[in-house]
């Protein structure tokens, strides 16, 4: 595909990736558009839970290995998009969210879609969610993971709602769109290859989720007392995170 100028999307884990570099194998370097027109414009990376209780113990989630994953496939101009999910029904508020942030600041991670936990009938997690009554919503356009269709286990309906509009603004904001606007910006990249400069910037797709949030807070879906709350309550387990 790649010899032929074909863009491609695609999606997996980063381990297999990263440990390959390592052996000194190529296929990062086969998949780079760096110097081309064909290869990978966006590789999507379902990290999905980062909780603490699933990090520990899991090869593709370990924050030094997504550390490394985020350099290598910028040096390999590689767009690299996180998928996490937030919700799940071992997740506590605002626990779930503070230590999603947490790790994905650290990690240095920059395009980042976040998600409400969806359940579908026919998989095993939906059907479960299903069987205890948990669904309140059946129209079916609102199954859009970004808003709560079933009542989380250990939270809310509304406090993963706003969980989830705090910590899109987390990543989502002029200072944050800025700094990974100057880190992910190539301009050899972007001489050479407009299109994949613009992927590997995040740019537009940053400020359109930020025109987003302004949107909802215009609208009065953003509870701006629950967000400074939040912003509150992270800064204090910031600083007690520091002292352990």
């Amino acid at each position: 595909m790649k010899n032929k100028g074909i863009r491609w999307f695609t999606e997996g884990t980063v381990a297999p990736l990263v440990k390959d570099l390592e052996n000194g194998g190529n296929l990062l370097r086969l998949m780079s558009a760096k110097n081309e027109i064909g290869g990978c414009y966006s590789f999507l990376y379902g990290a999905d839970d980062l909780v603490k209780e699933r990090v520990e113990g899991s090869l593709d989630k370990q924050v030094k290995l997504i550390k490394k994953a985020v350099q290598v496939f910028r040096e390999f101009s590689i767009p690299l998009n996180f998928s996490i999910v937030l919700g799940l029904d071992h997740h506590r508020y605002p626990e779930a969210f503070f230590q999603t942030a947490s790790i994905l600041k650290e990690t240095g991670a920059s395009n980042i879609f976040f998600q409400v936990a969806t359940p579908y009938l026919g998989t095993p997690w939906g059907n479960l969610v299903y069987r205890e009554g948990r669904v309140f919503e059946t129209e079916t356009t609102h199954f859009n993971h970004n808003q709560p269709v079933a009542s989380p286990k250990q939270m809310t309906k509304e406090q993963l709602q706003q969980g989830v509009y705090w910590i899109i603004r987390q990543f989502n904001n002029p200072e944050k769109i800025a700094k990974t606007a100057r880190a992910n910006l190539n301009p050899l990249v972007m001489s050479q290859n407009p299109a994949l400069g613009v992927f590997l910037s995040s740019l537009l797709w940053r400020v359109e989720r930020y025109l987003s949030i302004l949107e909802l807070s215009a609208r009065g879906y953003i509870n701006k007392k629950i967000q400074q709350e939040l912003d509150a309550r992270f800064k204090d387990w910031q600083k007690r995170k520091s002292l352990t």
